[in-house]
């Protein structure tokens, strides 16, 4: 929903998507009247059917012919998958690096409206003048090539927007942190430091990517024999060098499996990296070399249930089965509410003889994101009179906006998804609460993720479905016909008959009165039809199935 009141000359921020939870970032800046966007991320639902969710665009859409660009930080989902599908709704320019365009390219293309997208690169550290917004990239470290934190700066004062960052000192692949640019950011005056929270229960800094490639090679020296597969986010370029190098220094050939994989492969050849290392093996050659010749490199370290990693575990996968004794590193986190179904996914293996070597026990992984070690030296280089802790669930904003304080900044205001903040008062205030929601893509349309459609959806799943049609032959004649989905096994097919007569008598019963009774208690008779179902269900099977009833 737009906002309701008009905005005053002040400088505002308003997050539609990454204050709730991780994931689908989506924000938003005004001044003067101006409008630009950061990030429009993806985030993935729960359930099988709502594989994709996005922010819900409709707060900026009767604004969008103020809306100078949309601005993004780096090439992860969370931060631009949701852009072949909002796009539409927002019509302006797209700046990013070079790494995320080319992402961004190769998803359009597969949409039919890429010629109508302005699509301007952008320099890594260059600046870029969008309106009354002056908005300079500065590259920082990350778990993806070209990561940048905006520095954006306006008539009301200078933001500086994380996206999300960390302090890696040797990053194997890709530029160092600009530490000297944010310095000069805090000796010029920063108002407000709007900041990624995903890791702030770590109190301290993560080892370098360096550090880990070195771990995968001594790992991966310790299982000579028998079939290596190292499953880890498809866009963590750096983490794919690591495993691309781990397989040369003992003689094995690295393979990749998953689409995912290979656009990201393709991408960063494209940008320049992987200069030094070979092409990745095609997985049919596999058949032609030994287990010990061969290193897997796939998707599925979330248990995703259509990743390769997942097909491997139960053995479905066309080209790579693994056999006992062979083992899988999980280079890789678990990310909050994935946890389940990644047990489930290591319990398939182990019940093959296959071990998993997780984080748990190895050190096979280090965090994109800053600690509170990291966030104390950004706190003292920017020196923020404000910070809006973002990207995180409540817990980690409350944690965020507490550290914040314990380190002299008092001014802290923590935000949620639509509420509007005024961040140049001298006292930051939220302003108003503006109307939000997650979308699912269903099919090739958008639906709200807690609209009719999807909580129908989600009933007949839980509770199965029972249709009733009503048809009238002649003047007084009344047929009734049932059947239902997803609630009886074919071996109850004698208990389904006997609900449903039981159905039928209680059916002719209300029918009966209905005919005798006022015409208002007739136009109840809908309503008596669902709930007789509803209770000779509930007592016989438990369950208050969702009833789709047809008058014909």
């Amino acid at each position: 929903m737009p906002l309701t009141q008009p905005l005053k000359d002040g400088l505002y921020f308003l997050p539609l998507g990454g204050t709730n939870d991780i994931g689908m970032n989506f924000s938003l800046y005004a001044c003067s009247h101006q409008w630009i966007a950061v990030d429009l991320g993806m985030g993935f639902g729960k359930l099988p059917w709502q594989e994709v969710l996005l922010p819900d665009p409709s707060s900026i859409v009767s604004y969008r012919q103020h809306l100078k660009g949309l601005l993004i930080t780096h090439a992860h989902e969370d931060h631009l998958g949701g852009i072949p599908y909002i796009w539409p709704h927002l019509r302006c320019p797209i700046y990013a690096t070079a790494f995320s365009m080319h992402l961004i390219r190769e998803k359009l293309e597969e949409f039919d409206f890429i010629d109508e997208v302005p699509l301007i690169e952008v320099g890594l550290n260059a600046s870029v003048k969008l309106g009354v917004f002056d908005v300079q990239f500065i590259s920082v470290t990350h778990s993806v090539p070209e990561a940048s934190i905006l520095s954006i700066k306006t008539p009301k004062g200078t933001v500086v927007h994380t996206g999300d960052w960390r302090l890696d000192p040797t990053p194997p692949v890709g530029a160092e942190t600009d530490i000297a640019s944010l310095r000069a950011l805090g000796d010029a005056g920063v108002r407000a430091l709007v900041c990624d929270s995903t890791n702030i229960f770590k109190e301290a800094a993560s080892a370098s990517e360096s550090y880990i490639k070195e771990q995968l090679e001594h790992l991966v020296g310790q299982y000579p024999d028998g079939n290596i597969v190292i499953t880890c986010f498809a866009s963590n370029v750096a983490r794919l060098e690591s495993c691309a190098l781990a397989a040369a220094v003992h003689g094995r050939k690295p393979v990749l499996i998953g689409r995912s994989l290979k656009r990201i492969e393709r991408i960063a050849r494209a940008s320049g990296y992987f200069k030094d290392i070979p092409s990745f093996l095609e997985e049919k050659a596999v058949h032609n070399l030994l287990a010990q010749q061969v290193l897997y490199i796939c998707t599925g370290s979330q248990g995703e249930g259509r990743s390769a990693l997942h097909r491997i575990a139960a053995n479905t996968h066309l080209n790579v089965h693994l056999q006992s004794e062979d083992i899988v590193i999980f280079s890789s986190r678990e990310i909050p509410g994935n946890e389940r179904a990644i047990a489930e996914m290591q319990n398939k293996l182990a019940r093959r003889g296959i071990r998993s070597l997780t984080v748990k026990n190895y050190d096979v992984h280090v965090s994109g994101h800053p600690s509170k070690e990291e966030l104390q030296k950004l706190y003292a280089w920017l020196r923020p009179e404000l910070v809006v802790p973002i990207h995180g669930g409540a817990r980690q904003l409350l944690e965020h906006a507490d550290f914040a304080r314990s380190q002299g900044i008092s001014n802290v205001l923590i935000p949620h998804d639509g509420l509007l903040l005024r961040l140049d008062a001298e006292q930051a205030q939220s302003v108003e609460e503006v109307a939000t929601r997650q979308l699912v893509v269903d099919g090739n349309i958008l639906l709200p993720l807690q609209g009719k459609a999807q909580q129908e959806r989600l009933k007949g799943a839980i509770d199965g479905i029972v249709f009733v049609t009503l048809s009238q032959k002649g003047k007084s004649g009344i047929t009734l016909e049932l059947s239902s989905y997803g609630l009886f096994e074919e071996a109850e097919s004698a208990q389904e008959k006997r609900i449903f007569e039981e159905v039928y008598e209680y059916f002719f019963t209300i029918h009966k009165k209905a005919e005798e009774s006022s015409q208002k208690k007739r136009q109840d008779f809908q309503k008596s039809v669902k709930a007789a179902v509803h209770k000779i269900f509930l007592r016989e099977r438990g369950k208050k199935p969702q009833v789709v009833l047809h008058i014909l």
